[in-house]
């Protein structure tokens, strides 16, 4: 019997009253003394959320939408080329190709689309959107920034090609809200611990063990009323172990030099993206590692990185095996996995390159 803690969300209203002028002579104050800092870092230097950062642009450079999203999204796959950006605290996931059309199963506010840009977007979470244009811009962008209710950005898609500017803009003004604000009635999310009661171990185990599919890992969750991170955290050996940090880099340039093909998935409140293919070139800089290919890029800050596993799931077609990141909050950030494990095994190669990785032998090597 273990007991256990979780960390869960406790929202409190936050209306902002700032003044948006005063916040964006701050933002240009600090790009003075930093000028390649992205928003989303200055927004954290800021004390203020990234949508309310990029809204002090408004009405210059931004301008905020409302209506159905997924009306919105569907006229997007009028416009040709994009690239579609979903991000969180550890990594940024690019996919670029045409914008899919999204369909609708059993809920009407998920939406799914398996195409060269992959997605499963809970609409429910998405609160604001913004079109942004700076026609300044040594490199001009439009794109169009979805967020949620605390402000967070959850994902962004910008135009890659000139052609449709026009009904880009055409897009934008129909989807244009009546009334521009850059004052917002947001919520704070902030942490806290609950104690769970103990769970059967034995009882855990065994359900892992009888596993056919990956995606039961979800309903054993659900069952024991756990977090992904305690259930990975507590199966143990021969299911999943702790590897070092350094194991992201190794993976991704194993990846590459091996030329096999993975799923990789990045994800945050409201959407995740997935990636299904090889890596062309990958990449270190400094504390990034990064694949860098035409249509797919992606950037995994190593410093940000609470913890790492290997994976192990029981399917009807063996074992697949996957590595998941987590953040300092528990939650899953980054995950990569074999492809096509829904009718047949994953390949020797895929195994013996897990195998490889620096595994954790100790407490003492967690500090390291």
């Amino acid at each position: 019997m273990q007991s256990l803690n979780q960390t869960l969300e406790h929202q409190a209203l936050n209306t902002s009253t700032f003044n948006t002028q005063t916040l964006k002579q701050r933002w240009q104050a600090l790009l003075e003394k930093q000028p390649a800092t992205r928003i989303r870092e200055a927004a954290a230097l800021l004390s203020v959320s990234e949508m309310e950062l990029l809204a002090s642009d408004m009405p210059d450079k931004v301008v905020q939408l409302q209506g159905d999203f997924k009306v919105l999204m569907d006229r997007l796959t009028q416009v040709g080329n994009v690239m579609s950006l979903v991000r969180n605290g550890i990594a940024v996931h690019e996919l670029s190709g045409h914008y899919p059309a999204l369909r609708f199963n059993r809920n009407p506010q998920v939406g799914i689309a398996m195409d060269a840009i992959d997605l499963r977007i809970h609409f429910n979470d998405y609160c604001y959107a913004f079109a942004v244009h700076d026609p300044s811009a040594k490199h001009p962008l439009r794109s169009i920034q979805f967020f949620d209710k605390s402000g967070q950005a959850l994902q962004k898609i910008y135009l890659k090609n000139q052609i449709h500017t026009a009904l880009w803009d055409d897009i934008v003004l129909h989807f244009k809200a009546v009334k521009q604000t850059s004052i917002f009635t947001l919520v704070d999310v902030k942490k806290w611990n609950r104690s769970f009661v103990d769970i059967n171990i034995p009882s855990f185990k065994k359900a892992w063990e009888l596993m056919r599919d990956i995606h039961d890992l979800s309903k054993i969750i659900k069952r024991f009323s756990i977090s992904r991170h305690e259930a990975v955290s507590m199966i143990g050996e021969p299911f999943a172990w702790r590897v070092h940090t350094k194991a992201i880099n190794h993976l991704m340039h194993q990846i590459c030099e091996q030329k096999l093909s993975c799923f990789v998935f990045v994800g945050n409140k409201g959407v995740t993206q997935i990636y299904s293919g090889a890596f062309i070139k990958t990449k270190e800089m400094g504390a990034w590692a990064n694949v860098l290919d035409p249509n797919f890029n992606l950037h995994v800050l190593t410093t940000a990185v609470k913890d790492v596993w290997v994976v192990k799931k029981p399917t009807k077609h063996g074992v697949v095996t996957s590595l998941e990141v987590y953040d300092e909050n528990g939650k899953i950030s980054l995950q990569f996995a074999p492809v096509d494990t829904r009718t047949k095994e994953e390949t020797a190669e895929w195994r013996a390159l897990f195998e490889s990785l620096p595994k954790i032998e100790s407490a003492k090597e967690l500090t390291q």
